[in-house]
């Protein structure tokens, strides 16, 4: 079982990481080829889908334990399915990471538009937080 994470929406900021995980971990910078990032409709989070002229940056999470990759399928729902995709690191080192991948049956709630990280970070990011620790 891979127990490595790579995360491209709201998971890639620490405290959020941490708030659905409960884990204080490191995350290094990543990318993952062949597809893009997109804005789910009426919400402030994103989903990816394959594109092969695209490419997604986000957090690289590693050795994560079993129970929270429990609680990061719980917190993803069934709007989202795990798969293992290879990422590589700035310094071109392909690690082997798990990722959401939006499910076929919810693709067509995307917006069309990409998700820019600083925009929810400046935007969202403090009030995404406090929901999350009211649930």
């Amino acid at each position: 079982m891979n127990r490595n994470l790579f995360a491209y929406g709201t998971l890639q900021f620490a405290a959020i990481f941490k708030a659905v995980s409960g884990l204080d971990l490191p995350g290094v910078p990543a990318t993952l080829a062949g597809f893009r990032r997109e804005g789910v409709r009426g919400t402030v989070y994103p989903a990816i889908v394959p594109d092969s002229g695209a490419e997604v940056s986000g957090q690289l999470y590693r050795g994560l334990p079993r129970s929270a990759l429990a609680a990061l399928d719980r917190f993803e729902g069934d709007e989202y399915r795990r798969v293992v995709r290879t990422v590589v690191t700035p310094e071109g080192v392909a690690v082997p990471a798990c990722c959401y991948v939006i499910a076929p049956r919810w693709q067509r709630r995307l917006d069309g538009t990409p998700w820019d990280p600083q925009t929810f970070e400046r935007l969202h990011v403090t009030t995404y937080l406090r929901r999350l620790h009211r649930e």
